[in-house]
């Protein structure tokens, strides 16, 4: 996904998770084993509620990996609707699911609650602060603030549990809806209809020639007019190391996005993301949405990274098919771009030219998450005999473009 390549380069982020233990006791055993700090704004006594807040949020940060599914601490609405409910957990712990590590938060990380807010009857507001561990105790360490999240608290059966804050954020947004894609846009956003449509057409038309049968029969499309206006969709006050210009959650059906309404690479992904269980190497989830969505949609940055590529399989000796096949990052130095949505694209290209729609569609409906399945479906698609006729076939066709 081309949106999501530009989050989830987090240094801190690679495996946080919130945990608790499955009875009391040993949940009183650890409940000050994570680093987590309140400001003078956290006043217990100015509102006993908020205390009552504060252990909440406490609370679903020890909870366990095996109660992401039925947690106590989250609404249940939220956890009925959404898959990945927890919408700053991706872009916070890069956790997937939300299925996160405790001891990677009490090993790196400190979080300062700087507020708790009511914002009418029954809706707390907190935004906690995320540091590099250690660096709230130290003078002029800002630069190791890594995000500062918003997340609400509601009452539920008698109980606060915690909510995300895009419901509360949006709640004045407009919408236009076509067959498959719902936009959500603020009054202040400039929704262009026709641009809408054109998105709209070019996904029906991606479902009409490859007879595709999309998992989710309608995405959600929320329109940021700016990266403040994301980060409050996605659960942050702040974007830090995590800053993106847009998320997509193919699970729950949702895109957001402050760059644009029709984003065609995005639109790929969804049109091929099916009911059946397939294993998709990355270089071909993301090659197929460049060589469909980009090369078209977005031609200047297409040509621009399948030029360096070139070059540099041309002049680079890093740059070899062996290593970029395999993803090979630690003999690949960065050359200002990623190699593998060009390579991945070059690679899809191979098997258009060769066998047309219907070899496409069966290399992205193949199993080829591991190098060796990916290899052998290549082999067969473009009548190889051996991995070397593989490798001096890209070689040749890359040189040849």
């Amino acid at each position: 996904m081309r949106i999501i390549s530009t989050i989830f380069t987090l240094l801190f982020f690679a495996a946080i998770s919130y945990g608790q233990n499955k009875n009391e006791s040993k949940k009183e055993e650890h409940q000050d084993t994570i680093s987590i700090y309140k400001t003078f704004r956290v006043d217990f006594k100015e509102d006993p509620v908020r205390e009552e807040v504060f252990q909440t949020f406490k609370n679903y940060l020890y909870t366990r990996e095996d109660q992401y599914k039925d947690n106590p601490y989250w609404n249940q609405e939220e956890q009925e609707k959404y898959g990945m409910y927890d919408f700053s957990a991706s872009l916070i712990y890069n956790g997937g699911l939300g299925q996160l590590d405790l001891q990677f938060i009490k090993d790196h990380i400190d979080i300062l609650v700087l507020s708790i807010d009511k914002m009418e009857e029954g809706l707390y507001s907190i935004s906690a602060e995320y540091q590099v561990k250690g660096s709230l105790k130290k003078k002029k360490d800002y630069l190791k603030l890594l995000c500062i999240q918003r997340v609400d608290a509601i009452r539920e059966n008698g109980k606060w549990k915690l909510q995300n804050y895009r419901p509360y954020y949006i709640s004045d947004w407009k919408s236009y809806n076509t067959k498959h894609i719902n936009y959500h846009y603020s009054k202040h956003y400039k929704f262009d209809k026709k641009e809408a449509k054109q998105a709209e057409n070019f996904y029906q038309k991606l479902l009409d020639t490859y007879k595709l049968e999309p998992k989710n029969k309608s995405i959600d499309y929320y329109l940021a007019g700016n990266s403040v206006e994301l980060g409050k969709l996605n659960g942050f006050d702040y974007f830090g190391i995590s800053y993106t210009t847009g998320m997509t959650n193919m699970f729950d059906g949702e895109i957001t996005s402050s760059i644009k309404i029709f984003h065609a690479h995005e639109l790929v992904h969804f049109a091929f993301y099916g009911t059946k269980n397939v294993k998709r190497n990355f270089l071909i989830e993301e090659g197929a949405a460049y060589f469909l969505g980009s090369r078209i949609h977005n031609s200047k940055d297409y040509k621009k990274t399948l030029h360096n590529l070139i070059n540099d399989i041309k002049n680079n000796p890093d740059y070899t098919i062996g290593n970029l096949i395999e993803q090979n990052n630690d003999k690949i130095p960065f050359n200002g771009y990623d190699y593998k949505y060009p390579f991945g694209a070059l690679l899809c290209k191979m098997v258009y030219d060769k066998k047309g729609k219907k070899g496409l569609k069966k290399l992205m409906f193949s199993n080829t998450y591991k190098v060796e399945n990916l290899k052998d479906v290549l082999k067969n698609l473009l009548g190889l005999k051996n991995d070397r006729q593989l490798s001096d076939n890209i070689k040749k066709t890359a040189e040849n473009i």
